[in-house]
């Protein structure tokens, strides 16, 4: 186990269990200590994710400026090729006669 890791009581973790199956009853059962302990830890996963995520935002944003810069780059290599293709097919015409 990594330091600061969480060693939650088996009553605590079956409370977990109560809470994400729904069983409102069971979950009334628990003992307060219980129910703080389980309540402390769902505090500190939501934290951890939410921090977590505002973090990773920044790449999210960055990803996004990136994709944005190789749409713009494909449109502009796009743009170039079919003015090149148009200055081809002029310059073979007008070898052509046309």
């Amino acid at each position: 186990r990594p330091p600061g890791a969480a060693t939650p009581s088996a009553q605590t973790v079956g409370l977990m269990g109560a809470l994400l199956r729904g069983d409102w009853a069971r979950a009334d059962l628990s003992q307060p200590r219980h129910q703080a302990e389980c309540s402390g830890l769902v505090a500190a996963y939501v934290q951890w994710h939410l921090e977590h995520s505002i973090r990773s935002l920044r790449h999210v944003e960055h990803a996004a400026g990136t994709v944005e810069h190789a749409t713009s780059t494909v449109e502009h290599a796009t743009n170039t090729v079919e003015h090149a293709t148009s200055t081809v097919e002029q310059a073979a015409g007008a070898g052509r006669g046309e």
